[in-house]
């Protein structure tokens, strides 16, 4: 390297890489960042477009702002092509700033951050394809929750308006898309350092005994695949439950079934996870018309939980309110779990026992329950509440 570079004067050399070197330079008094991309002809045909990318993308990430690193120029010289960029100074990356910090609601606001990022370069037609911790700056900023934002870096392998130069990925961050990239391919790893912002640990790289996993490449696409990975809300069981079902829908082999960046953003701010993302079977209801149905399915309420709640519950006539099956009364029972939750109630003037959801008696018509619906069982000789209870989605 030469210790002047078309004005730029070199003070450290910061890293040495495979394809390209980096620098602190100087040039009027103030320092920044250089990369040397090496001798093109290790990418022959495809350093054109690679080329062409960068400089499709250098005014996008401008027109951004603070929160993607800023070029300020590139140019070639000697047939090599260089990029200068704003030093930063005082920055950490994001792997050190989380070894260093566990503050859970800190993590959670740099998690939002990064998602609003992700936000502005997808809005830009930007698939950055290598998204890993040590990609995003940390630098202190009194205005945030977290006392610090982060800066997105890194866009070498980027890839705008689908000109793809080149498949890559870190162990334990891959692309599992092959040449079929798209947003969802940043949301997959996206998934993935989510789940080490808010559970603490890459969902890959341990076993369900929480032991270290020597990363094996070969392996990372069926790992993906067969969903070999621990669940965030057991490597953090403090972790609420639907943070852990929008990493686990990140992480979802296929990508449509893989979440927005709204959705994610929805559920860090405090929504339940989107339905869309877990989409369940028509029931068909097994009770008789005669009963009282209710099922909450893939939630922890079923047939022996629903029966824990009210296996020891009796009407004013101490008949028991659960039971199976019953013609004869409107009794709590259980649809097949794993399908939708409904709520059904009585078709004939026979039953007891009746149901009210939020307040108001149901008809005979099966009808879908929400998690914080208020549900009631009322005598209908007495009309007054056997039992009450809010719906829970665990």
């Amino acid at each position: 390297m030469e210790s002047n570079i078309k004005g730029y004067e070199v003070i450290e050399e910061i890293n040495k890489g495979a394809f390209c070197d980096s620098y602190k330079v100087r040039k009027g008094g103030t320092n920044y960042f250089l990369k040397a991309y090496k001798d093109p002809t290790s990418m022959s045909e495809d350093y054109e477009q690679f080329k062409q990318n960068q400089r499709t993308m250098i005014p996008l990430l401008k027109s951004i702002g603070g929160q993607v690193e800023t070029i300020v120029e590139d140019f070639e010289v000697k047939g090599l092509y260089y990029q200068v960029k704003e030093f930063i100074t005082g920055a950490t990356n994001l792997r050190d700033w989380l070894n260093d910090n566990d503050n859970y609601d800190e993590r959670l606001d740099v998690a939002i951050q990064f998602c609003e990022i992700l936000k502005a370069i997808h809005g830009k037609n930007i698939v950055h394809q290598d998204l890993k911790p040590e990609q995003v700056m940390v630098v202190k900023d009194s205005s945030k929750k977290a006392g610090v934002k982060i800066i997105l870096t890194d866009f070498d392998w980027s890839v705008p308006n689908g000109n793809i130069v080149r498949i890559v990925g870190t162990p334990g961050y891959g692309n599992i898309d092959g040449t079929n990239l798209s947003y969802k391919s940043d949301i997959f790893t996206f998934g993935i350092i989510l789940c080490e912002l808010l559970a603490g640990v890459n969902p890959f790289v341990i076993t369900e005994k929480e032991e270290d996993r020597i990363f094996e490449p070969e392996k990372w696409k069926e790992w993906v695949t067969e969903k070999d990975y621990v669940l965030p809300i057991k490597i953090n069981d403090d972790l609420p439950k639907s943070v852990n079902d929008i990493i686990v829908a990140c992480l979802e082999p296929e990508q449509s079934k893989r979440p927005t960046l709204d959705e994610i953003m929805g559920v860090l701010q405090g929504k339940p996870a989107p339905d869309r993302l877990y989409p369940r079977k028509k029931a068909k209801l097994r009770a008789p018309s005669g009963d009282v149905m209710i099922m909450v399915p893939g939630t922890g309420y079923g047939r022996k939980h629903f029966k824990e709640l009210f296996g020891r519950t009796t009407d004013t006539e101490s008949n028991p309110v659960y039971k199976y099956l019953d013609k004869n009364y409107a009794v709590l029972s259980v649809v097949q779990e794993g399908e939708d939750i409904l709520l059904g109630c009585p078709a004939n003037g026979f039953a007891k026992n009746k149901i009210k959801l939020n307040g108001i008696e149901m008809s005979s018509k099966p009808t879908m329950v929400k998690n914080g619906d208020k549900i009631s069982i009322f005598s209908t000789g007495k009309g007054t509440d056997i039992v009450s209870f809010t719906i829970e989605v665990l």
